[in-house]
């Protein structure tokens, strides 16, 4: 309840401040969302999901209401792309999947990525690649991405949060730091204590644990992935 009511606080300064400033605050456009580790919870006028810079929270951060918005969206990408093979080339038709299609999934994706969901849209993406390679419905895909040069949507999680990594490697422990013995895990990150779920599974833990695992050689640069 303290949550509440301070976030009510909050929205009311902001109101006032927007008033002082000759500004108006649209509350129809302003949605009120408490995060909560409880799946029973529930509050007066609290959304269940709120879509924020394109991509949808829900009030357990599940990322469902954001797989289905997705899947959504890529099952009428599917469907332009089943129409539009029998018109254009396949070079035109595999640049039309990274324009409609990879684009969609691929916005956020380090975010939610991790979400025990993601084969939903792996599902919809072995569908595309299926289409773009003239294949049978029930063809084997990994030679399809293979030869089609497209990364799975893990694929492409794993790059993402892996790049995140060595982009902050500045931020992070090494081993390194705790001791100056040689041994073979110098090099590795100090991976810091989590207790919730949420954070075990965050793109920076997973992207440390990444970087840990794979060998120095495919550290720099980041390597592609096919799984």
């Amino acid at each position: 309840e303290f949550c509440i009511s301070h976030s009510e606080t909050i929205m009311k300064t902001a109101a006032d401040w927007f008033r002082a400033n000759a500004y108006l605050l649209n509350e129809q456009k302003t949605q009120h969302l408490v995060f909560c580790n409880n799946y029973n919870f529930k509050t007066k006028n609290n959304f269940g999901s709120v879509k924020f810079l394109g991509i949808r929270l829900d009030v357990n951060l599940t990322w469902s209401s954001h797989i289905e918005d997705v899947s959504s969206r890529l099952s009428r990408v599917i469907f332009l792309l089943r129409n539009l093979n029998n018109f254009i080339t396949p070079v035109y038709a595999r640049s039309a999947y990274f324009s409609f299609f990879q684009s969609v999934f691929r916005y956020g994706l380090i975010f939610w990525g991790n979400c025990s969901r993601i084969r939903e849209i792996l599902i919809l993406q072995k569908k595309a690649v299926r289409i773009l390679a003239n294949a049978n419905f029930l063809e084997h895909c990994k030679p399809l991405f293979i030869k089609l040069e497209v990364l799975t949507v893990i694929n492409l999680f794993i790059y993402d949060v892996l790049l995140y990594t060595l982009n902050n490697m500045n931020n992070y422990n090494l081993v390194s730091t705790i001791h100056n013995h040689n041994t073979r895990n110098n090099k590795n990150i100090q991976v810091p204590y989590t207790r919730l779920s949420k954070a075990v599974n965050s793109h920076m833990i997973t992207g440390m644990k990444i970087y840990n695992t794979s060998s120095p050689e495919d550290r720099l640069p980041v390597k592609s992935l096919f799984l």
